[in-house]
Order: C-alpha cells, then sequence, then structure tokens
C-alpha cells in the first residue's frame, strides 16, 4: 500500500472559506476570478442567474462581488491591488462605490416550514441590520419602526417579503444610490423543502421575496443571483422581466465558477505535486461547460481538488460526500424500469443521448414522474455533456459521468438504496452465493432481494421488473473491483442479460432473466438456461480472454415468483 505524499503547502488552502477579504487577509492560495467583475459589469442585463452544481466557487465569487462594489467607511481596494481587474482604470474607479446587499440562502435547512420561516426571518434580520444600521438616524419615523420589527423579527409576513425591496428605497432616499443585490444559492431552500414536504410554501415565500426586489425595482442598479438549477415554470423566475440566465450549456460565464485546466496545472507547479496532474484529471475533472454555443470549456471540481491537495493527494469522493443525497436515493429508488435502466448503462460507462435538456427543472413534476431526471442530475454535477449536435432544428446532447468520483458516488447511492430495504449483510450474501454457485442460498435470497425492493416506495408488488434492474445496479456497485460487468450485449447468436468478466481468480458469470405469464417458474428458468448455451453466449467470454469454469444461471420470474438454476460449462 502507498503511503500518502506528505509534501509541504507552501500556502494554506481555502477550505470552508466563503469570504474574500479573509482569504486575501490570510495569503490563501487563490485562483484569480475577478474576470467575472468584468463579465457581469459589461452585461447590460439588469437581473443575472447563474447555475452551477454546489460548491463549484458560487459563494466566494458572490463575496468577491461584494468587496469590490460595496461602498464602506474603510477602503476595501487593497484586496484586489494584484488581481487581474486592477489593470484596467475604470475599475479602480468603480470599486467601492455602490451600496450592496449580499444574502446567502444555502444554510436553511429546517425540516418544517414553520422551523424555515424562523431561520429566513433571522437571516433577512442580520443583513438589514448589518446595512442600514448606519442610516438609522437618516431615516423617518415610520422606517424606523419598520427597520425595528425586521431586526427584532416581529415583522408581519408581508413586510418580510418587502425587507430586501426597503433596503434600496432607504439608500435611495438616504443616499441618492441605487443598490446592487446579490443572492447566492437561491434555489437551496427550495430544493430543501422539497425533500422535506413543504415546497409550495417556500415557493410562496421566496417568489414574494425575489419579485419584489428585483421586478420593477426602481431602486436596484444590478442583481446578480446563482442556485444550482432555474426553476423558471414554478413562478419564481417567471416574475422578474425575464432574468438573463447563464446555465452550464450557455457560453457566458463558463470559465468563472470551477477551476479551469490552466488554472489547475498552475496551482499544480505551485504546490509542487505537478506529477499528479492525470490523476487529478481522471478524479474531478469532466465538466464540459458552453456545449450549447460551440464551446467545451473544461472546467474541474474545485471543492474536490483543494480537498485532494489538503490531503495528501489521496483521491476520494471529496465533493459526494459534503451534501445531502436524499433526492438523488429518490430518483433512484423510484425509477421507472426505463430510467433504471439507462442509470445501469451510465454506471457501465456508458453515454446517453437526449435530444432536449429541459433547462427548466420543476421539482414536482420529478415527484409526478413526469420528467425524466437528466436534466436535473446534469445541472447538479452528477452529469456532464460529452457531445452536442444541432440537427434538423434540434439540439442532441450526450451525457455521460463526468469523472471517477461521480462514478463511485452512484455505486454508493445504488447500495444506499438498497441497504434501507435489504441490507449490506444480506446483500453480501446474495453477492458471494451467486459467485461460488450456492443456487440454495440464491434462490432464497434472490426472492428475498425482489420482495424487498418491490416494497421500496410502495413500488407494485406484481411488478419485479425495476427490482431485477436494482440487482444489475447492485451488482455493478458492489462487484466492480472484482468484474468487468456488461448488461444486454450481443455475444454468439444473440444478446445475453449480464455478462461478469472476472479481473483476476473469480469464475465467470453469465445470467439470463426469463419473464412469464403464469407461475411456472422454473420451466421459464430451464430455458433461460437453454437460451445461453443455443446462443453461445459464452464466446464474449474467450474474447475477453477468460478460459476455464464458468457459472450459468437461468431466472425465471412471473410477477413476485421467481426461481434460478445454475449449470456449469467451460471455455
Amino acid at each position: 500500500m502507498d503511503l500518502p505524499d506528505k509534501r509541504p503547502l507552501k500556502q494554506r488552502l481555502p477550505i470552508g472559506i466563503d469570504d474574500y477579504k479573509e482569504l486575501i487577509d490570510l495569503s490563501c492560495v487563490y485562483i484569480d476570478k475577478t474576470s467575472l467583475i468584468k463579465e457581469f459589469w459589461d452585461n447590460t442585463s439588469k437581473v443575472v442567474l447563474i447555475t452551477r452544481p454546489r460548491r463549484f466557487g458560487k459563494s466566494i465569487s458572490l463575496s468577491m462581488l461584494r468587496y469590490f462594489f460595496e461602498k464602506t467607511e474603510k477602503s476595501t481596494a487593497y484586496l484586489f491591488e494584484k488581481s487581474k481587474i486592477w489593470q484596467e482604470e475604470r475599475f479602480r474607479e468603480l470599486q467601492g462605490t455602490y451600496p450592496v446587499i449580499f444574502i446567502s440562502f444555502k444554510d436553511i435547512k429546517a425540516e418544517t416550514w414553520e422551523a424555515a420561516y424562523q431561520e429566513l426571518k433571522k437571516l433577512l434580520a442580520n443583513e438589514v441590520r448589518r446595512i442600514l444600521k448606519p442610516l438609522l438616524n437618516t431615516m423617518d419615523d415610520d422606517y424606523k419602526a419598520l427597520y425595528q420589527e425586521l431586526i427584532n423579527q416581529t415583522a408581519t409576513e408581508v413586510d418580510l417579503n418587502e425587507s430586501l425591496a426597503f433596503i434600496t428605497k432607504v439608500f435611495k432616499e438616504c443616499l441618492g444610490l441605487k443598490t446592487i443585490i446579490l443572492i447566492d444559492e437561491y434555489d437551496s431552500p427550495i430544493t430543501h423543502a422539497y425533500v422535506h414536504g413543504f415546497y409550495s410554501e417556500m415557493v410562496d415565500f421566496m417568489r414574494q421575496l425575489l419579485s419584489k426586489a428585483l421586478k420593477g425595482n426602481e431602486n436596484l442598479h444590478r442583481a446578480l443571483m446563482t442556485g444550482v438549477v432555474r426553476t423558471a415554470k414554478d413562478g419564481i423566475l417567471s416574475g422578474l422581466n425575464n432574468p438573463d440566465i447563464y446555465t452550464m450549456i450557455d457560453a457566458g460565464y463558463s470559465d468563472k465558477f470551477g477551476f479551469t485546466e490552466e488554472e489547475v496545472e498552475g496551482l499544480l507547479v505551485n504546490l509542487q505535486c505537478v506529477d499528479k496532474k492525470e490523476e487529478v484529471k481522471s478524479w474531478y475533472n469532466g465538466y464540459a461547460l458552453g456545449s450549447k454555443h460551440g464551446l467545451n470549456t473544461k472546467i474541474y471540481n474545485p471543492w474536490s481538488v483543494l480537498q485532494y491537495l489538503k490531503n495528501f493527494c489521496i483521491p476520494e469522493t471529496y465533493w459526494a460526500n459534503t451534501g445531502s443525497t436524499e433526492l438523488l436515493e429518490r430518483l433512484i429508488s423510484e425509477a421507472d424500469e426505463k430510467i433504471q435502466g439507462e442509470l445501469k448503462l451510465l454506471v457501465e460507462g456508458n453515454f446517453l443521448e437526449k435530444k432536449l435538456i429541459n433547462q427548466d427543472v420543476i421539482l414536482l413534476d420529478l415527484d409526478k414522474g413526469e420528467v425524466e431526471p437528466w436534466s436535473f442530475l446534469f445541472f447538479a454535477g452528477y452529469l456532464t455533456v460529452s457531445d452536442h449536435l444541432f440537427q434538423d432544428d434540434q439540439h442532441y446532447y450526450i451525457l455521460t459521468i463526468p469523472n471517477k468520483e461521480i462514478a463511485s458516488l452512484y455505486k454508493k447511492l445504488v447500495k444506499s438504496v438498497i441497504d434501507k430495504k435489504f441490507t449490506s449483510k444480506k446483500l453480501d450474501g446474495l453477492l458471494k452465493a451467486l459467485i461460488f454457485g450456492d443456487i440454495a442460498s440464491l434462490n432464497t435470497l434472490l426472492g428475498e432481494f425482489i420482495l424487498s425492493m418491490c416494497s421500496f416506495h410502495d413500488l407494485p408488488k406484481d411488478d419485479p421488473e425495476r427490482s431485477l434492474h436494482m440487482f444489475v445496479l447492485g451488482l455493478l456497485a458492489s462487484l466492480s473491483e472484482r468484474y468487468v460487468i456488461k448488461s444486454n450485449l450481443e455475444s454468439g447468436d444473440g444478446r445475453y442479460d449480464i455478462a461478469m468478466y472476472p479481473k483476476k481468480g473469480d469464475l465467470a458469470i453469465l445470467i439470463e432473466f426469463k419473464k412469464g405469464k403464469d407461475r411456472k417458474v422454473e420451466k421459464l428458468a430451464d430455458q433461460a438456461l437453454k437460451q445461453i448455451t443455443l446462443n453461445r453466449y459464452e464466446a464474449s467470454l474467450r474474447d475477453f480472454g477468460y478460459k476455464g469454469e464458468v457459472l450459468c444461471y437461468g431466472v425465471g420470474t412471473f410477477k413476485k415468483h421467481l426461481v434460478a438454476k445454475m449449470k456449469k460449462i467451460f471455455v
């Protein structure tokens, strides 16, 4: 076993630092992203929304914008004197000239609407106090009364909805200045509310808050919002006078969040880790931005790269371990046969071709099963576009898993879904029976597996198809270190259901399923075994270079009834 590469770091890595001033003051390793300031300022849109996966540098970037634009008593110009933006005189003159509202919703994580509402009141009260306290003596009595109600968290919901607009009004009347509004992770509380069952209440609140601050507000100068997805048809964005929206497939801001290849290479040189370039690339690169407009800006996951360097260059699923996977587990466990089959293709290392990526992610439609989950998974960072075609007035996207980190995450998610109903111990027993040809244990445990998976989220007990797909996903998730596992590929004179090619030491395995119309599942299992032989499915094993004994399994199914049979052949 290789020991960790414990090279001393010359500078502190900004792990967990979301405040730009703190990052600069501590002389942390920093990749200059001040070109974001220029692109935002030169954009003529009143309101801009940029969507990127979580922990892709959105919070630190908005903090940077705040310190650049915000008019303060003490100058913050020194924070930018060594940056690229400071090379242009017009931006040196622009720095520190506007009042700025900066608010992040990423920490609204209560599990009930009542508790979330209290968190929202506290969050808004803190921003009102931070900004308006110095102006208290310039306000009239009505403004002072509303200010006190907001910071004391006694304001009505109507007044709370108008709190951000109220701040801009005070600035304009007291200072004669319009306000820049920066909103981080606007959709985070909405997604969290969806998972915990108070989606409608949260959507209604956020719609009112944002529309009052950003729609038709004559005291607003510019606004920039960030999030993971755009939720236009939920009514939140549709009321904002058509904000300029930049998602992962758009060209705008494509290199402003996350690390580019050039930036990562410079970081590795700075930290004397150049020899780790290919490992970092395979584990944390792979996000292609701007594909809809012909760009292919390759982006690394910044959180994972920094964690990798902090942890002595040991590759792990750093980004995947930082957030809740409840929604993903629901999408996997409740997916229909088609979706689970496509997920299986992705886990095998294949790709999906989709005619259109729906940029308006509607969480309630996911819940109803009315839309496929691939758009959500793409914008959330769990898939990437490897190719794009525009043909017959349609956009076609090739979706793949971006890197080893995300591939590992999918396997963990599948195991987690299975474990909630079947337990890891039983799954291990099932896979052990499969590998060693213990047909009695296999029948018992595979039957239990099918029934337990059918009961997950009240799936119909007379339809085991999704459970069989989950079984295949379980194989991929649990045995990929020992086997190359393929499904539904041509071999000999037909297409096998599952072929397991051993990487070393184990026996090869072929599995064929037969679904029938009555309970004569033993005959179906015999037919499945016969099909393996007649169609010469073992030919693919020879092509793989395998020689030796092969365990062949025929599995007959009818509704909740299942029988597996086994025979051995030699190649």
